[in-house]
């Protein structure tokens, strides 16, 4: 069946028939084909004849250079229904953009145990993450710890990905403005005033295990924004102790608090403290040495302490496993 196209391009024959027929006979002359319009024009008007059956005058009849009145162009195209339009394709500016690697910068819900707060992800996001067993955590620095004299804070996540090695590598070079060509990591290096790091490991399952590191000593963080859930009625310091850090890490199943302090203080005294604090927690364990661990279950938190008394240091640790 014709198309509209396919009757535009009949009534521009027509109509080109049309126009040979009225020439002059001055005006006609041969083609360099041997043919003449003449021949031309016979047979579009005897085309158009056989078409409208309202001819009366035979075809052979009809002068070389008159077409019958009879015949019309409006008359030939008003007398077959055109097709509907087709709807199969859609216009070329409908068609939408195919990516190879849609890039994920927030991570679809689901993917972590809790939501990730403050994460950088305009300098550091998270390349079309998979699965839910990934984990990421944050820790605040404080200017009383012993490496970080000033306040500093880290973030880290790990996470699986569908995406090959080389994807993965590509993405997260492109994005760093210094490169460290030294570094540990598979990709290292500054964006801004952020220090960026990468590492990429082959996944068992496929794909890739991606661990993320990114730190910077240009915010400020009184307390880890994570630690509002912390039990400090459990594991209280004591006053003469001075905060170092806070690190909040999400597990797939669980959430995990440490704090840890540097005390100024005989550490027997501050072994003692502990000991009390967890005299009725179950599954109580201690041992003894330069550094002094206790550990128990209390409220339904895991509690871990390490003592040290190289150092004069404490660590505080404290697992919810009811998240």
């Amino acid at each position: 069946m014709l198309t509209r196209f396919g009757y535009l391009i009949t009534a521009s024959m027509v109509l080109f028939g049309m126009v040979c027929c009225g020439c002059s006979p001055a005006q006609i002359e041969p083609t360099s084909s041997g043919t003449s319009p003449i021949a031309t024009s016979t047979a579009n008007t005897t085309t158009a004849s056989s078409q409208t059956p309202t001819t009366t005058q035979p075809a052979a009849t009809v002068p070389a250079t008159t077409l019958p009145s009879t015949v019309s162009l409006p008359s030939t195209i008003q007398t077959t229904t055109p097709p509907p339009p087709t709807t199969q394709d859609p216009p070329a500016t409908t068609t939408p953009t195919v990516t190879s690697q849609p890039v994920t910068t927030i991570p679809p819900a689901g993917n972590f145990l809790r939501e990730m707060i403050d994460y950088p992800d305009d300098i550091w996001p998270i390349f079309n993450i998979d699965r839910t067993d990934n984990n990421f955590w944050m820790t605040v620095f404080y200017p009383a710890d012993f490496y970080f004299e000033h306040y500093r804070l880290e973030y880290g996540v790990q996470y699986s990905t569908k995406s090959p090695r080389e994807d993965v590598f590509k993405y997260y070079h492109d994005l760093v403005e210094s490169h460290d060509l030294i570094g540990f990591a598979d990709v290292q290096g500054e964006i801004g005033n952020w220090t960026v790091i990468c590492r990429i490991e082959d996944s068992f399952y496929g794909g890739c295990v991606v661990t993320l590191l990114i730190s910077t000593s240009s915010l400020t963080y009184d307390s880890n924004p994570y630690f509002s859930d912390y039990p400090e009625n459990i594991t209280l310091a004591m006053d003469s102790f001075s905060l170092m850090s806070e690190q909040f890490h999400c597990w797939p199943d669980s959430l995990d608090y440490e704090r840890r302090y540097k005390f100024n203080m005989p550490a027997d005294d501050v072994i003692r403290h502990y000991r009390e604090a967890l005299a009725g927690a179950s599954n109580y364990t201690g041992t003894a040495g330069s550094i002094t661990r206790i550990s128990g279950i209390l409220n339904g938190y895991s509690i871990n302490i390490s003592i040290s008394s190289v150092n004069n240091t404490v660590n505080i640790g404290v697992e919810d496993k009811s998240a």
